[in-house]
């Protein structure tokens, strides 16, 4: 099996002249940006744990740890905050010397600032919302008359509730096997998604995705949960930052949002 470089991926074109998100604009609507969906009315602030383990040709195992904490305010806005490194030997932290930092704002006009804080810098991009799952689809409970539908090399199962932190969720698990001959024969999955998310919050909470073909695995934890509005300053680009903006191929470096008028 080859290694796999665990990257955050996202797909996101840099327009737009907002350098702070308290700034007015047109409501996007409900969308999910990272396992959170960013709709009004569940504000919260948590943090989680994920693990990812791969492994490469040679059979070497490589563990990396991703600690992140996620808030959503009232109105919606979500921030996302990260730490990430290669894990201690043993431990399931990231290594304290080589963990990079970073920070996420998304507001529901559907735009984002990637935040350097070690640059002083925050490029601003605009989510492809068209792209996210709808919301009305994202964390319900399926009809246990009528069950999503696996494809024949597959199994799904409805997982029931359960309390994660304190917060009811709900879960389901879903099998991948090499064919349907072998799911048949009774043979191990190769592949398995299990995940489980608040419909309460509207919150993606844990799972667990192992892929033995592409030889990782990953887990996400929720380590604490908190509802209420977090402190509002936590969604604005800081006053001294430098923004970024990208449109089509071209880069602009806009001033610091400090600057004289």
């Amino acid at each position: 099996m080859r290694a796999t470089n665990i990257v955050f991926l996202m797909t996101l074109i840099l327009v737009g002249r907002v350098v702070s998100t308290n700034a007015q604009c047109p409501d996007a609507g409900a969308f999910v940006y990272e396992n959170i969906e960013v709709s009004a009315g569940h504000p919260f602030q948590g943090q989680w744990v994920m693990v990812v383990e791969t492994t490469d040709t040679n059979g070497a195992n490589h563990i990396r740890v991703v600690k992140t904490k996620g808030f959503r305010d009232k109105d919606g806005k979500v921030r996302i905050e990260r730490w990430y490194g290669p894990a201690l030997q043993g431990d399931r932290e990231p290594a304290p010397a080589t963990a990079i930092r970073d920070v996420t704002i998304v507001d529901r006009c559907g735009t984002s600032w990637l935040l350097s804080p070690a640059f002083h810098t925050a490029e601003e991009h605009d989510v492809p919302v068209g792209k996210q799952p709808d919301s009305p689809h994202f964390c319900t409970e399926s009809d246990l008359m009528n069950p999503p539908k696996p494809p024949a090399n597959g199994t799904y199962e409805n997982l029931g509730h359960k309390l994660i932190a304190g917060i009811d969720a709900i879960g389901s698990r879903q099998d991948t096997y090499s064919s349907s001959e072998a799911k048949a024969a009774g043979a191990s999955p190769i592949g398995t998604l299990e995940q489980w998310c608040s419909p309460e919050l509207e919150l993606g909470m844990d799972f667990h995705h192992r892929n033995d073909k592409e030889g990782h695995e990953i887990t996400q934890t929720i380590i604490s949960i908190q509802t209420g509005d977090p402190d509002s300053s936590l969604f604005d680009v800081p006053p001294n930052y430098s923004v970024v903006r990208t449109r089509a191929n071209t880069t602009l470096n806009a001033p610091r949002t400090d600057a004289a008028k």
